[in-house]
C-alpha cells in the first residue's frame, strides 16, 4: 500500500549465535509486513554471521564488520541507512510478539505528537520460562518523573520517528547506558509514550554485578554532560549518592539471588492470556 509507513528495525549483534535465529524469526512472524531489518554484526567471532546468512528474506539487510565498534556506533549506522518513516529497536537475544510492529505503528500514526514509543514487556529466561511482566507508566510526564533515577522506557521496546533518532543520535562514547543518555538529552524537547500491552519478550538471565557498575558509571557521566547550572550540579551530587546506594542494593540482591533465585520470581506476575501467547510465540520462533 502506497501510504503504509515502512519501519526500519535496527539490530546490532555480537556473538549472538545462540539467540539470533529466534530474534529474526520473531520479526519474520510479524503481522505487519512493511519493514526492513538492518542487522549489523559488530565483530562476532562465533557463527552469528553464517546463521544470519541462512535467512533469505529480501527485507533483511545484513552487514558484517571485523572490528567491534560498540552498540551506539552501530545503531547510528543503522539510523543513517534507514529508509523507513519509523525506526525500531531490537536486540539479537529478545523476541517480539507477533503484533508488536502493527500496534506500535497504529499508535504512532494516530498520535503524531509522539516522538518515541515503548511497550510493556515480558521477562524470560534462556529456556523460555516466563518470569513475569514489567508494566510501565504510559504518558510522558510519568515516564520522565524522575530523570536522575531513570526513565520508564525500556530501550529494546523503542519505536519512534526516524527524524527524532537522527536529531538526537546515540553518543558513541557511551559504552553503557546509551539509552539513558539519549533520553536525558532529549526528554525536555520530546514526547514519549508507552503502550500498556506486552509486545516484547526480554531475555534476562543472571545478574552481572560488573555490568551494573559500568551502567551506573555511565549514567553519572551522562548527567555530568547535561549539567549546566548550580542546581544541576547539586542534583548531580544527589544522583551520585543515589547511584552508590543502588549499587549497594544491587550487590546485596545479587548475592541473595545467587543463593535463592525464587526470590526474584515472586516480584512479577504474568496473566494466563499473556503466558499462553508467550508460549505460542516462543514455540514458533525456536
Amino acid at each position: 500500500m502506497k501510504n503504509t509507513p515502512l519501519v526500519s528495525i535496527g539490530m546490532s549483534v555480537h556473538n549472538s549465535a545462540n539467540t539470533i535465529s529466534a530474534a529474526i524469526n520473531s520479526i519474520l512472524n510479524q503481522s505487519y509486513p512493511f519493514w526492513e531489518l538492518i542487522i549489523i554484526d559488530d565483530g562476532s567471532t562465533d557463527n552469528t554471521r553464517s546463521i544470519i546468512d541462512s535467512f533469505s528474506d529480501s527485507r533483511i539487510k545484513f552487514s558484517h564488520h571485523q572490528n567491534c565498534r560498540g552498540l551506539a556506533y552501530r545503531l547510528n549506522q543503522a539510523i543513517d541507512t534507514s529508509a523507513g518513516k519509523y525506526f525500531m529497536r531490537m536486540d539479537g537475544d529478545d523476541i517480539c510478539f507477533p503484533e508488536r510492529i502493527h500496534k506500535q505503528v497504529d499508535f504512532l500514526e494516530s498520535h503524531p505528537s509522539i516522538d518515541l514509543l515503548g511497550t510493556s514487556l515480558l521477562i524470560f529466561r534462556d529456556n523460555g520460562e516466563a518470569i513475569g511482566v514489567r508494566n510501565l507508566p504510559s504518558d510522558h510526564k510519568s515516564i520522565c518523573q524522575s530523570p536522575l533515577s531513570g526513565f520508564e522506557l525500556p530501550h529494546p521496546t523503542w519505536m519512534g520517528k526516524i527524524e527524532w533518532f537522527r536529531h538526537f543520535r546515540y553518543d558513541e562514547n557511551q559504552i553503557k547506558s546509551q539509552d539513558y543518555d539519549m533520553l536525558l538529552r532529549s526528554y525536555k524537547h520530546s514526547c514519549f509514550a508507552v503502550l500498556p500491552e506486552v509486545l516484547l519478550g526480554y531475555r534476562e538471565d543472571f545478574f552481572n554485578f560488573q555490568k551494573r557498575i559500568m551502567s551506573r558509571k555511565f549514567t553519572i557521566i551522562s548527567q555530568i554532560k547535561c549539567s549546566r547550572t548550580l542546581l544541576d550540579y547539586l542534583k548531580l551530587i544527589y544522583s551520585i549518592t543515589l547511584q552508590i546506594a543502588k549499587l549497594s542494593i544491587d550487590y546485596l540482591f545479587i548475592d541473595v539471588f545467587k543463593k535463592k533465585p525464587k526470590i526474584y520470581n515472586k516480584k512479577l506476575k504474568t496473566s494466563e492470556e499473556t503466558e499462553k501467547l508467550w508460549k505460542e510465540t516462543w514455540d514458533t520462533c525456536n
